[in-house]
């Protein structure tokens, strides 16, 4: 929908499309797996990481749970494996809910920068415009998205400086 409406009604070509979604949590959830994830990699070197072989070695390490608790040590294999379940489980219900997740952003990359610049000199309405909705401040219908949006468009930073893990924080979350 969003590659069609600036390709219809800009005469440019749209490389890539990604539509980021209010789904801050699951993001979360995914980074803290790949971190269970390689802390096995690094305690249980040479097992291949598959729900079984990790199920297997968090039986084996109960026997030493206890004696690694009372000593203060580092997390046993079956309570990082404990984790990982957990987190397995919160990634699921995100995504049984993604469906219903508002757009956030929408990040779109464009075959040529004269069909960037044509689409930014298009939609820059101003924020204030865009965060009211104000179709007054429009001057044209194709400027508006679904023919009722008016979008808060600006030029990205560099993919490398975006901190995908904050999209939707406000900046006084982020401190």
């Amino acid at each position: 929908e969003w590659k069609t409406f600036f390709e219809e009604n800009f005469d440019c070509h749209v490389t890539v499309c990604t539509v980021d979604v209010d789904n801050d949590y699951l993001v979360k959830f995914l980074a803290r797996r790949r971190e269970i994830l390689e802390t096995f990699e690094l305690t249980l070197p040479g097992v291949e990481l598959t729900d079984e072989n990790l199920k297997i070695e968090a039986e084996k390490s109960k026997d030493n749970e206890g004696c690694l608790n009372a000593l203060g040590l580092a997390t046993s294999t079956n309570q990082l494996y404990q984790e990982y379940l957990s987190v397995c489980e919160s990634i699921t219900k995100e995504v049984e809910n993604s469906a219903n997740r508002p757009t956030s952003n929408v990040f779109v990359t464009f075959e040529t920068e004269e069909g960037q610049r044509e689409v930014l000199k298009w939609l820059t309405v101003g924020s204030a415009n865009a965060r009211n909705n104000n179709i007054e401040s429009v001057d044209d219908p194709r400027q508006l998205f679904r023919g009722k949006h008016v979008l808060h468009v600006e030029e990205p930073e560099e993919p490398s400086a975006i901190r995908w893990q904050e999209m939707n924080a406000s900046t006084y979350s982020m401190v």
